[in-house]
């Protein structure tokens, strides 16, 4: 597996959604990255957004993603 720091924003989205999904957090991705994918990088996006499946609190979701990877 490619190390975050080198993966490009459609890796990165691919591996923030599955490891929230991972750890309870359903998601999926939304916003200017889909468009950028379904464009084939004709529009480049800065960011990603996701939206949850349902309501999660807000501290569950802070924690995972305040994981720091080695």
């Amino acid at each position: 597996m490619k190390e975050i720091k080198d993966m490009n924003l459609g890796e990165h989205a691919a591996f923030v959604c599955d490891y929230l999904n991972k750890n309870g957090i359903g998601c999926i991705l939304s916003g200017g990255e889909c468009v950028t994918i379904y464009s084939v990088n004709q529009y480049q996006s800065g960011d990603l957004d996701f939206i949850e499946q349902k309501s999660y609190p807000r501290k569950k979701i802070t924690g995972l993603l305040k994981v720091k990877y080695l």
